[in-house]
């Protein structure tokens, strides 16, 4: 196993990849004009209100006060946002510079390649509530090998959420056929990647790396939104009608909730509020989009009432966004309120604990080994 070094952070900090948060979202982190290239190159701005983007949608899915192992942690963007719910996040992170940045938002960031190291070794024993592999498989030499080892730091619950960009998008295929191939610094081509997935190769990865399917996402990309320049109008005949009769052809990231296959009772997808308000949002999202393409071609006695429509579902997007967001607040608040009643609870204990007459007691400390077991069950 190669060494991996510890960025020291609020504790220590996990493990990382030569990917990073890599590849399909472009840098658009806080600050991220701010720090080094290499810290800042794959930031992302986490919103859980966004609900087209891998990360935040990635976020919805993981369970508030979760232990979470995020694998490619860049620069701690999606461990920041795992902080508001509660979370306790561990990274992995080859390259140093982003790693240095992680350890402010991370328990513990190693500093190493995943696929040169023994993760459940690295980690002695500690098994993680969900394991975060965001645009990073495709940069992987063997990502079988490397989704199949996840397996063992999960918890007996424990799930994994994937992220890999499609290169079956409408833009890869209009380029290829014009007889192009062109990487790019981000993105579906991002010049670091190694594998290419489009949707069955994706399924295949996951089934042969011992993983079954209970949830997934996409984020979604037009012809002429990608990286890839591609002029819409330029596209047209027998092509423009196979990209129309493909959802997948604007399918920019595939997002997978995974569990390992055969484990009894782990065939259905954990259930997640933030989730839950994040595919109502996306409903009403789609919703709110349809309309403004019918409007782009309906004729002009039909444009008022569409227009009313269009407004009612704006109104309801812009209602449940609020929802989420309260939701988002309230939990945040209330997980973080019952940790500090923890802590101030083993203050007091420790205080007592210190006294002479209490150490001399053998049946009072006794109870206090007692009220301190179950203060870290509790906190489990």
């Amino acid at each position: 196993m190669e060494h991996a070094d510890t960025a020291q952070g609020s504790d220590d900090r996990a493990h990382a990849t030569e990917a990073g948060h890599a590849g399909a979202e472009p840098a658009i982190g806080d600050g991220a004009g701010s720090r080094d290239d290499k810290a800042s190159r794959y930031a992302v701005d986490v919103d859980l209100t966004n609900v087209n983007t891998a990360h935040s949608l990635a976020a919805g899915a993981v369970a508030p006060g979760s232990d979470v192992l995020d694998i490619g942690a860049a620069d701690g963007s999606m461990a920041r946002a795992l902080r508001k719910l509660a979370c306790r996040v561990w990274g992995i992170e080859a390259d140093k510079v982003a790693a240095d940045v992680a350890t402010e938002a991370c328990e513990e960031v190693l500093v190493a390649d995943v696929e040169r190291i023994d993760l459940a070794g690295a980690f002695e024993g500690r098994k993680f509530d969900v394991v975060l592999l965001l645009d990073v498989l495709e940069h992987l030499v063997n990502p079988q090998e490397t989704l199949a080892s996840v397996r063992d730091v999960l918890a007996p619950d424990g799930y994994v959420v994937i992220s890999i960009p499609n290169v079956a998008h409408g833009a890869v295929r209009v380029q290829l056929l014009r007889g192009k191939f062109s990487y790019t610094d981000t993105g579906l081509l991002d010049r670091t990647h190694l594998r290419f997935f489009d949707r069955p190769g994706a399924l295949e990865l996951v089934e042969e790396a011992g993983f079954t399917v209970v949830d997934q996402m996409t984020v979604r990309s037009r012809l002429e939104e990608t990286e890839i320049p591609i002029d819409r109008t330029s596209v047209e005949g027998e092509i423009a009608e196979i990209l129309q009769s493909d959802p997948d052809s604007e399918t920019f990231q595939f997002i997978f909730v995974l569990r390992p296959a055969g484990r009894a009772g782990n065939d259905s997808p954990p259930f997640m509020p933030l989730r839950y308000y994040q595919r109502k949002l996306r409903q009403v999202t789609l919703d709110v989009e349809a309309l403004q393409a019918q409007l782009r071609t309906e004729h002009d006695h039909d444009m008022r009432r569409l227009r009313v429509q269009l407004e009612a579902s704006q109104a309801d997007a812009d209602a449940v966004r609020r929802e989420l967001t309260t939701v988002t607040d309230s939990l945040s608040s209330s997980l973080e309120a019952e940790r500090e009643s923890r802590s101030r609870a083993e203050a007091e204990l420790r205080r007592v604990y210190e006294t002479r007459l209490f150490r001399s007691t053998r049946l009072a400390r006794a109870i206090y080994a007692r009220l301190r077991s179950l203060l870290a069950s509790r906190s489990r």
